[in-house]
């Protein structure tokens, strides 16, 4: 995790419009920010493994981990990432002031296809919740695979299963 302060934009900030998701500043660099709700969250070795995994994601088509904020004893989760300001695929397909080719279509396709080989060959393995809205679109409109990894942040609670249970 890493240490620092993250400026969360507001409506009289530098910062432009923004429709997609919460915004910030982190080292000088704008990061998406996403709120995971979650009852308890326990430092584990498990959740710092995850994170690292995380942080050692590395391709052209897949959003850059930046870090994660966790404010103990309440929990209070911001996971920050790359920032992409076209929004997700979803956003794009549905937009129709944006018309898509078929080459620029293909070319979403090939973006997604290399960013899950990548995921698949790494140690995250799996992606898992795959879907249009986890597909961003960068400001180049290079699509990038988000929300991988950190199954332990973001998994809901009533689906977190204790080791006792197995026992």
């Amino acid at each position: 995790m890493n240490s620092g302060r993250v400026s969360i934009a507001s409506g009289n900030s530098q910062l432009p419009a923004q429709l997609f998701t919460t915004i910030g500043i982190y080292k000088g660099e704008r990061v998406a920010i996403k709120k995971v709700a979650k009852k308890k969250v326990y430092i584990t070795s498990t959740l710092l493994w995850e994170i690292k995994q995380a942080r050692d994601v590395s391709h052209e088509n897949t959003v850059r981990f930046v870090g994660a904020c966790i404010d103990l004893p309440r929990p209070t989760i911001l996971i920050l990432t790359e920032y992409c300001p076209k929004g997700s695929l979803k956003d794009v397909l549905e937009n129709e002031a944006i018309q898509l080719d078929w080459n620029f279509r293909m070319s979403l396709i090939h973006d997604v296809v290399k960013g899950m080989a990548y995921l698949h060959n790494s140690d995250v393995g799996v992606h898992g919740k795959l879907r249009s809205c986890n597909c961003l679109i960068d400001g180049r409109f290079v699509l990038k695979i988000s929300d991988f990894g950190l199954r332990t942040l973001t998994t809901p609670s009533e689906y977190v299963r204790d080791q006792n249970y197995y026992n």
